[in-house]
């Protein structure tokens, strides 16, 4: 998941899982015969979401006003 850091706004999260295939040499096989003990990867799933448009403008209002109020706040 990303967070956007000041306001703990998510604004993407994904997860992926990966299938895995454990081979190893079959001496009766001629074409395996010579095959490496190793973790073969089969496929991939992903899935995800990002925040739309919407709520990414609502964020960037948040900071629009925290620059106003901050630069109000900071004259003498």
């Amino acid at each position: 998941m990303d967070f956007e850091p000041m306001t703990a706004t998510p604004i993407r999260a994904h997860k992926r899982l990966q299938f895995n295939m454990f081979i190893q040499p079959i001496p009766k096989f001629k074409l395996m015969k010579n095959f490496p003990e190793a973790l073969l990867p089969l496929f991939w799933v992903e899935e995800g979401i990002t925040l739309d448009d919407e709520f990414v403008n609502k964020v960037k209002m948040v900071f629009k006003v925290l620059a106003v109020v901050g630069s109000y706040l900071s004259k003498p």
